[in-house]
């Protein structure tokens, strides 16, 4: 008993609050307290003091990382040059499809053979998925760019065959501002549409399609041909 009113002392010592060491020696004196209570307690300020050491460690490596830092701003300063910011974990961006960045929206799906309404082809084409379309009039594809891209380019078309009359809107959100397209509203008419939109500095892109027709299985597909963003 005495050994482990010890520990919790040096727990209050190593920088635990008194009044949780207060609380802890408060439930260890008490009668109820048995044997097995009292191995439980043993472990608990043992790992406690485990936890103390590991956040030493952390705090030691900062401040490494923190002098270093500070040296390279100094030579930086030295030399009249502004310094780099410092990310570890970013990764130079590539060219990337839309089919393989992270999406955070409506499920896309890749579709094979499918030309554009006017007979014209593409590598790869993306549809939304259609158990997303089929019940609301609204979907959207959502990515987190965290300013690692500068551009996106594509083209939107309706696809060969389509018979429906029915129109869907489409826009493009960049950081929750809306990008002003020419086209705006497809029909089956409408030709296929070029996208080379600026994306430098957005964190968030969304692409919304907005069905018309009150039953959306009624409305046109679109489709999204040889979609890449570019760093």
């Amino acid at each position: 008993m005495v050994n482990l009113q010890l520990q919790l002392q040096e727990a209050h010592n190593e920088g635990f609050s008194e009044g949780f060491v207060d609380g802890e020696l408060s439930i260890l004196n008490s009668e109820e307290f048995g044997e097995d209570v009292l191995a439980q307690y043993v472990d608990r300020v043992a790992g406690y003091q485990s936890q103390i050491s590991i956040l030493e460690n952390e705090i030691q490596t900062l401040e490494a990382a923190n002098e270093n830092l500070q040296a390279q701003i100094d030579i930086f300063i030295e030399r009249g040059e502004p310094p780099v910011p410092v990310n570890a974990d970013a990764t130079p961006a590539s060219i990337t499809s839309l089919r393989n960045m992270t999406n955070i929206g409506d499920s896309l799906t890749n579709v094979t053979a499918t030309r554009d309404n006017f007979r014209n082809t593409y590598s790869e084409v993306l549809r939304f998925e259609e158990w997303e379309v089929r019940w609301r009039n609204e979907y959207a594809f959502q990515v987190l760019l965290d300013s690692r891209y500068t551009r996106i380019q594509g083209v939107i078309f309706v696809g060969y065959g389509e018979t429906r009359d029915y129109e869907v809107d489409i826009r493009f959100e960049m950081d929750g501002r809306i990008y002003p397209l020419d086209i705006s509203t497809l029909d089956r008419t409408t030709r296929p549409i070029s996208i080379d939109i600026d994306l430098s500095g957005v964190n968030e892109f969304r692409i919304i399609v907005t069905s018309h027709h009150e039953n959306p299985r009624h409305s046109i597909e679109v489709f999204f041909g040889d979609f890449n963003f570019i760093p």
